[in-house]
């Protein structure tokens, strides 16, 4: 009864928007309403499973940006755009459990005051990165925080065995595709799920926080993706 296997339907499917948006960026209608869109399902992303959603945000702009075929101007207002979409999408939940009295609402479970800002910027946010959370399980076995963390026994046989592979074919891919023109959607590609696994991998093996092996299954999409 995890929420990750939702987090990621919802996050493939936020990779797709972005990917419309960036085919149709010449049509400024289309390529906003994708990008809403797009905004929209990290949204509810982050309802799923709060800040872990937000890991792939950076791959997703950086990738409309540099390969959308409009005007830089556009290409920001537009992302701006979305991120307002992404903050509504997150936000009305956050917003009624705040203003709900907290003496007629189920209590916040893992924060400490009844807060639901406690919750996500502490409990499930900073403090995952960090390690300093109240009632903290620890991170059950996995080992220490260190860039080999993933090749570990009880991550490895998750979804690391591919990730050798998907790691050298991204570089490679990249280095053949270096003279592309700006707009080239191959090496669009390899920006949103690079940025995916390199994002989202590096937290994983970084953060000091709760972290628990089944949590590897959001790297599968960019490892199946790049291989």
């Amino acid at each position: 009864n995890n929420p990750d296997a939702l987090l990621v339907l919802l996050l493939v499917a936020a990779a797709y928007a972005v990917t419309r948006a960036i085919e149709s960026a010449s049509t400024r209608r289309s390529s906003t309403r994708w990008l809403l869109f797009a905004g929209l399902l990290v949204g509810t992303g982050f309802i799923t499973k709060m800040m872990q959603a937000f890991l792939v945000v950076p791959a997703f702009g950086l990738a409309y940006l540099i390969a959308a075929d409009t005007s830089l101007k556009r290409r920001v207002l537009q992302l701006l755009t979305a991120g307002a979409a992404m903050l509504v999408g997150s936000g009305w939940w956050v917003a009624i459990v705040s203003l709900w009295p907290a003496s007629s609402r189920p209590y916040v479970g893992g924060s400490q005051h009844n807060s639901i800002l406690s919750l996500v910027f502490g409990y499930n946010g900073l403090g995952r990165l960090t390690g300093h959370e109240t009632g903290s399980v620890g991170i059950n076995g996995v080992g220490a925080p260190s860039l080999l963390r993933l090749f570990s026994v009880k991550f490895g046989a998750q979804a690391s065995w591919l990730l050798p592979a998907a790691l050298l074919l991204l570089v490679t891919r990249l280095w053949l595709r270096r003279r592309a023109p700006r707009t080239d959607p191959r090496r669009a590609q390899l920006v949103i799920w690079g940025g995916w696994l390199l994002g989202t991998g590096l937290t994983f093996s970084l953060m000091s926080g709760i972290t628990h092996p089944y949590y590897r299954v959001a790297l599968a999409p960019a490892i199946g993706a790049l291989i």
